[in-house]
């Protein structure tokens, strides 16, 4: 099925000798595992992305196979399949309750009736801390992102959070230094979407400590990188 994917590339700057020799670590990895990456130089960098300015930079890490995907049609693609294959799936069902029983399976209360089950996965993302408490299960992590979509119109999405205009606005402004168009194109619309974030950025996987069979699958605040493969 179609999941959305736009492959563009990508490039990312070094603009010192301590980022470019991570960039040259990582290029030796990326050829041991398959994955395509280029060191390039400044003259490369504006043949591939015109609109950039490379002032200060000493090389680039070419990504080939970078892009970015409408979630919507990742998400309908995997919910698909998950029901070809035989799962159910139950939208706007809030969960009120979970308990484990002497028998070691669980009862899981929601809006629309008790659920019984032999394993619990938790994938309840930013709000783990308030699912993971209802059994006594507390992880650490937290939640700030934002992204911009950039456009003629101004709007504002408060959808879940206010728009941290101050906190996003020096990078902005270092976007607009090396993207120059992007400081005439507007902003459409400012969301401050919920990702969660552990404090060492790698997502919570694996077996609760301390509930048998209640297992997590949560924290991934790098969500398309992370999430379809936990």
């Amino acid at each position: 099925m179609a999941t959305g994917w736009h492959a563009s590339g990508g490039i990312r700057f070094a603009t010192n000798r301590l980022e470019l020799d991570h960039f040259k670590r990582v290029e030796g990895v990326a050829a041991n595992i398959g994955f395509r990456m280029q060191i390039i130089g400044p003259d490369e960098i504006r043949r591939i992305n015109p609109f950039v300015t490379t002032e200060g930079v000493l090389a680039g890490a070419w990504t080939l196979d970078d892009g970015h995907v409408d979630p919507l049609s990742a998400c309908t693609a995997m919910a698909t399949q998950a029901k070809n294959m035989g799962s159910t799936i139950i939208r706007n069902n809030r969960v009120l309750g979970i308990k484990q029983l002497p028998s070691g399976e669980f009862t899981v209360s929601t809006e629309q009736g008790d659920i019984a089950c032999e394993q619990v996965v938790s994938s309840a993302y930013y709000r783990q801390e308030q699912e993971g408490g209802l059994i006594g299960i507390y992880e650490g992590s937290g939640t700030a992102e934002a992204w911009i979509e950039q456009g003629p119109a101004w709007e504002s999405s408060n959808e879940l959070f206010e728009p941290p205009l101050d906190r996003i606005t020096p990078y902005l402004e270092r976007v607009m230094e090396r993207m120059p168009i992007y400081a005439d194109a507007g902003i459409r619309r400012i969301v401050n979407g919920a990702i969660s974030h552990t404090p060492d950025s790698n997502p919570l996987v694996g077996p609760a400590p301390g509930v048998r069979n209640f297992w997590l699958a949560t924290g991934s605040g790098i969500g398309i990188a992370q999430g379809p493969g936990c």
